[in-house]
């Protein structure tokens, strides 16, 4: 689906200035002329014409400059060009700065942190490895379990724990110990490797030095 139309002069040409008439990146109504009349078209006439009735009505598909949103930014005003059936909007594009660049990677990191903790996890139950979800609740209940545990609770009878594929099973006081522990230290292994990759994106002075830093 076009999303961007560009209105051009009866001619079907750029305005004297070089651009478009009008331009609509969204469903609006519009004023468009014949024979130097002017019409009025309907808010939704991106969705009632076809590419060959907007044609006609001299309004063309419009394309733009794309760019990484990660990493560049569009400078300066934009020039247009027409090659018969598309108009062209035209930006210089230009690196954001280092230090936007590595906010954003800072972002990305603490996405990669979060999936890494969340990570699921094997363990063995009576010679029978399991595959358990660590996602923010299940390491949650577990830790608070371990907690309670070692204030004295008494480990309930019946404890039951689901595997990643949803079957329960019946864990011992060992067994959820040592599910608790594998969670804890995937969990510290995944903030440790954040906080020493986050001083890395500090310590760059390039963008090509952000870029070095990825999740390993």
């Amino acid at each position: 689906v076009i999303a961007m139309w560009a209105l051009l002069t009866e001619q079907n040409e750029l305005s004297v200035g070089g651009d478009p008439v009008d331009i609509f990146r969204k469903p609006q109504a519009m004023t468009y002329y014949e024979n130097g009349e002017p019409y009025q078209a309907p808010a939704n006439w991106m969705q009632l014409w076809t590419e060959q009735e907007k044609n006609a009505k001299h309004i063309f598909a419009m394309q733009t400059t794309s760019y990484d949103s990660d990493s560049e930014k569009l400078s300066g005003e934009p020039t247009y060009s027409f090659d018969g059936s598309t108009v062209t909007e035209s930006y210089s594009v230009v690196p954001i700065g280092l230090e936007q660049y590595k906010n954003k990677r800072r972002s990305k990191l603490i996405t990669e942190r979060n999936e890494e903790a969340r990570r699921d996890i094997t363990v063995t139950v009576n010679t029978t490895d399991y595959t358990f979800t660590a996602d923010d609740f299940s390491r949650t209940l577990i830790g608070r379990t371990i907690t309670a545990l070692s204030a004295g609770m008494t480990f309930p009878a019946n404890y039951k724990w689901a595997t990643a594929d949803n079957q329960l099973l019946n864990l011992s006081e060992a067994q959820a110990k040592q599910l608790g522990k594998l969670m804890l230290e995937q969990e510290y292994q995944a903030q440790r490797q954040y906080w020493e990759l986050s001083a890395d994106i500090d310590a760059a002075t390039t963008h090509a030095e952000v870029d070095a830093v990825v999740w390993s």
